[in-house]
């Protein structure tokens, strides 16, 4: 942990958190310049760290009863323990200064080919089959240089026939190719309920030693955090793409029950050394059931890069062993395009005068295209303005504006908002590509909403840019924000969110209820909490409603900035 100033309970964040020992730990201890860090459990093992990293460095053998004293030579070089049973041994750790890891030896068996069976993809990298037997699994045969990449792509329930098609690259002698070394490094399970293959809200044990963006492995899948719970009584969310959980490295998604065992894993190349931490190392081949974009139903997709020259296999079967006549499918091998399209959601909106309305872009990204996109709204009619322009950022799929109409708006003319132009942007291979999405369609004013609302700094925290009046916070602390209403008519409770903050930054400190005003209450301070690896970035955030025809405030900008200059943030 990192321990605060006032080191008051709940202010101390954690810095890192590593599964050590098979049973409770009994002591530790620092070497004298704090490098290194000693510990002994229960399991009778003993464990030397970095302590920069918190790294495994050694493991040393069984120890013959609990070593219950722990303490680093003078010159570092050598660790006394001390052992329940009385005996005292010094060893020496001096020449410990990397993880010495263990390649990990792949035991998976090859596939039976039959090389008479074995099929040439066409001049177009393209193939057809048919799955006429239970069982049965066709095979086609490719070539690659090291390093080239190629998409493998099944056609089947796209055209309505009835194959639920499985595909694997393999090597020439049959041996599926490796592709990750996905190394556990903190246990967990699938709390409070099961989850289905598209769930993306999921609750785990000890979440809080958890991050944003780690990578979790459920039993064949691989998802990544998103968002940490809000609450209480919330689960974390998965990265989604078109409502469902994305999965990572082509894997499939799938059902999971409730106690099920999940694990925070780093990915490694194959053939690295991978120092034993006790937790288990799961290998991932180039395999995919389900796209991991979701994008084509039960059919198959994956990136595969070749791993050296040579002859490599495609083996396409059916996931539940099915066949007959029937059971088509289409095989496609092409080098990868990047591209990408953008959705606008929130098209011919009603906007009240004085108020906004919410605008989501959606970004699809086609062939693993994953730079930022960025999308402009240009010649607004007198009386419009929108958040512009937003950035969908690199990874992500979505952003959120906001059109805003003053107190005075009138609706445009057909003229004027068929003049509106929408337009994403991307770098893709160095070359700038330029996408037109239209217009806004047809902009309506509407009478004065039950609720106006609208975010302003809360400059006691000393987190305004008094060059622009601005929000600044610094990776790694919190500042604040004040949240206004103005009620004309809404007297009840009334509930709102925050809008296009930039990932790792949210709103922190919020209850079961949320970002809650009581009946009476016009205002509320919000605390605005920023990751400690969230990047240099400018965002234009606002607040909506929940329920009162979903009103939007006008946009705040937020920088968030690393140094001195915003020293006052708290």
């Amino acid at each position: 942990w990192e321990v605060t100033a006032g080191g008051r309970e709940g202010t101390n964040p954690m810095r890192f958190a590593r599964f050590a020992h098979d049973a409770a730990i009994v002591e530790v201890a620092f070497n004298a310049d704090g490098t290194r860090l000693a510990s002994s459990a229960e399991d009778g093992t003993v464990k030397l760290w970095d302590a920069e990293s918190f790294g495994p460095l050694k493991t040393l053998p069984d120890q013959s009863d609990w070593v219950a004293g722990l303490t680093f030579s003078a010159d570092g070089r050598g660790l006394w323990l001390g052992r329940l049973d009385g005996s005292l041994e010094k060893v020496d750790v001096g020449d410990v200064t990397a993880p010495r890891g263990e390649t990990f030896v792949d035991a998976r068996e090859p596939y039976d080919v039959d090389e008479s069976a074995v099929a040439d993809l066409d001049e177009n990298g393209k193939a057809t089959g048919t799955l006429e037997k239970p069982g049965e699994a066709d095979f086609f045969r490719f070539e690659l240089k090291a390093g080239e990449r190629r998409v493998v792509e099944t056609f089947a329930a796209r055209k309505k026939w009835p194959t639920d098609t499985r595909v694997e690259v393999l090597h020439a002698d049959g041996r599926p190719v490796l592709r990750r070394l996905l190394h556990a490094v903190r246990d967990s399970y699938i709390t409070f309920r099961p989850i289905d293959s598209n769930t993306v809200d999921v609750r785990v044990k000890n979440w809080q030693e958890m991050e944003l963006n780690q990578y979790l492995y459920l039993g064949g899948e691989v998802c990544r955090i998103f968002r940490m719970p809000e609450g209480p009584d919330s689960g974390f969310n998965f990265y989604k793409v078109n409502g469902k959980r994305r999965n990572y490295f082509d894997t499939s998604a799938t059902i999971h029950a409730k106690d099920d065992p999940v694990y925070v894993v780093t990915p490694h190349e194959p053939g690295a050394r991978i120092v034993d931490n006790g937790l288990p190392v799961f290998p991932l081949y180039f395999q995919n059931d389900d796209g991991g974009w979701r994008a084509a139903g039960r059919d198959s997709r994956l990136v595969f890069t070749a791993p050296t020259d040579g002859t490599y296999l495609i083996r396409v079967s059916d996931v539940r062993g099915q066949g007959s006549p029937n059971h088509r499918y289409e095989l496609t091998v092409r080098p990868p395009k990047p591209d990408f399209g953008v959705s606008v959601g929130g098209k011919n909106p009603t906007v009240a005068a004085g108020s906004g309305r919410r605008m989501i872009f959606t970004a699809n990204r086609i062939d693993d295209f994953g730079g930022p996109v960025e999308i402009t709204v240009e010649n607004l009619p007198p009386g419009f303005s929108a958040a512009s322009p937003v950035t969908v950022q690199a990874g992500h799929v979505e952003a959120r504006s906001v059109l805003y109409a003053t107190p005075d708006a009138e609706a445009p003319t057909k003229e004027q908002w068929s003049a509106v132009r929408v337009t994403a942007r991307a770098t893709i291979d160095g070359k700038v590509v330029e996408k037109p999405l239209g217009d806004l369609g047809e902009i309506k004013v509407a009478k004065k909403p039950n609720v106006r609302l609208w975010l302003e700094p809360h400059e006691p925290a000393g987190n305004l840019d008094t060059g622009t009046g601005d929000i600044v916070v610094r990776p790694g602390t919190r500042t604040t924000v004040v949240l206004k209403i103005e009620r004309n008519g809404a007297n009840g409770p009334l509930r709102f969110d925050v809008d296009n903050l930039p990932h790792g930054v949210i709103v922190a400190d919020l209850g079961l209820n949320g970002i809650t005003l009581l009946p009476g209450q016009t205002e509320r301070v919000l605390f605005l909490q920023a990751a400690d690896w969230v990047p240099e970035t400018d965002r234009l955030m606002h607040a909506v409603s929940r329920g009162q025809g979903e009103q939007a405030s006008p946009p705040l900008l937020l920088h968030v900035r690393r140094g001195a200059e915003v020293a006052g943030s708290n």
